[in-house]
């Protein structure tokens, strides 16, 4: 079975918004309909620097060359600047002098179709240049040619419009107009971004919604769907998506939810604080409690308060940062991540009695902390479990932990970590 002719286009502006490009789709989208495999090559989207021999080509230019190579048959398409193609697209086509050295060389035999478009009447004069370069390339240029005049009234609203173009030979012969209709599509495409305006701190399946649509050329780039939205810590959080169409328009859109504590405390508790399930609590740093508990489902946020101790057992989240602890601290259970200090905004603490944290199914991260007691981290199947830089004044612990851990470097009296030791390999002599 005979493959299908591959078609290259090459050309557009530096807009966004250019009409060569959109020409350009419009002649593909013809090439494909006959049943053709066809790619375009935006100016805008190689990013080639100007054409130098005294360096080395960079790899876009190498990859650029190769996929020109490889098609059967090309499409340009340039904007009209002062009576010529643009220095942009020139300057692509110099980078094919990569494949001066190939058998055949360059563009050989390959027939090559030629667009232009221009804000006034006149677009044969970028013609003529494009035909003067595929010539030099060894190419063909095909007798239809189709400059665009008026281009930004031809592609300035959706809907079907009527382009229409000429050949001339050298000695300045025009042939009688032919047209084409086209689809354009000017619009860029819709984009909504939907989030709950609020959130508790370690509120589970808290998301944005995202819907994309465009009614002309489609989508080429979809985001609908959901996002979650990070509710392990106070603030505002944003979630942005963009949409692109099949010509080229970008659409960006947000939504911010601001995510917060039900309760924050400040100053000295005189008895045990309970954080009940559905809670979300802040301890500041004036703060002064007793023993904390989180009861299963709620969420406590430390930040740089003094506890006797902590115990918590099936929380939604756990979050410890720059706090001074008294005494034994268990955690237990919980179901989101557990934080005790991070190196990313949540300040080391300071525990003396012996700390566990054990059978979490979120991450777990204990960083830059100093435990004057045992460390123990045993038993957690979040993704990733990380104990490192941390000073223990016992034995430190990190066993039975599932995913990604890292448990070095720490220093400790004595430790038990999972890091795996090879093992000294028996060797029998033969006599």
């Amino acid at each position: 079975m005979a493959r299908p002719v591959r078609v290259v286009g090459l050309g557009g502006s530096l807009r966004a918004e250019s009409t060569s490009r959109m020409a350009l789709q419009v002649a593909l989208d013809g090439a494909a309909a006959s049943g053709a495999e066809v790619e375009l090559l935006a100016i805008r989207d190689l990013g080639l620097p100007l054409y130098t021999a005294e360096h080395g080509p960079p790899p876009g230019a190498d990859e650029f060359a190769e996929t020109v190579y490889a098609s059967d048959a090309m499409i340009w398409s340039s904007p009209t600047y002062q009576g010529s193609v643009s220095g942009a697209f020139k300057n692509a086509l110099d980078w094919l002098i990569l494949l001066g050295d190939r058998t055949p060389p360059y563009l050989s035999n390959k027939p090559i179709g030629l667009v232009s478009t221009a804000g006034g009447v006149q677009g044969l004069q970028t013609v003529n240049a494009m035909d003067f370069i595929a010539r030099s390339l060894r190419g063909w240029s095909v007798p239809l040619v189709m400059p665009v005049p008026q281009s930004w009234q031809t592609f300035d609203a959706d809907g079907s419009h009527e382009a229409s173009g000429a050949v001339a030979d050298f000695a300045g012969n025009v042939s009688a107009a032919a047209s084409l209709t086209v689809q354009v599509d000017a619009t860029p495409p819709s984009v909504s971004v939907s989030c709950p305006a609020t959130a508790e701190v370690g509120e589970s399946g808290v998301q944005a919604t995202i819907s994309a649509s465009d009614g002309q050329s489609g989508l080429a780039s979809d985001p609908s769907g959901t996002a979650p939205i990070d509710t392990s810590k106070a603030g505002s959080v944003t979630v942005e998506r963009t949409a692109s169409d099949n010509v080229g328009h970008t659409t960006t859109a947000s939504c911010t939810t601001v995510v917060g504590h039900t309760l924050v405390v400040e100053g000295t508790l005189k008895k045990k604080l309970v954080v009940k399930a559905g809670e979300s609590v802040e301890l500041v740093a004036s703060a002064k409690t007793k023993a904390v508990e989180v009861q299963p489902g709620g969420a406590l946020d430390d930040e740089g308060a003094s506890t006797a101790g902590i115990k918590a057992s099936g929380a939604a989240l756990i979050r410890i940062c720059g706090a001074s602890i008294g005494n034994a601290t268990k955690i237990t259970g919980t179901t989101g991540s557990v934080v005790i200090g991070d190196e990313a905004g949540c300040a080391p603490s300071k525990a003396g009695g012996g700390v566990t944290v054990s059978a979490n199914a979120g991450d777990v991260t204990v960083i830059g902390d100093q435990f004057a007691s045992a460390l123990s981290v045993k038993g957690n199947t979040g993704a990733t479990t990380t104990v490192t830089h941390d000073t223990v004044g016992k034995t430190l612990t990190v066993t039975g932990n599932t995913g990604t851990v890292i448990d070095t470097p720490n220093t400790a009296a004595k430790t038990k970590t999972q890091a795996k030791k090879l093992k000294r390999a028996k060797v029998t002599k033969k006599r």
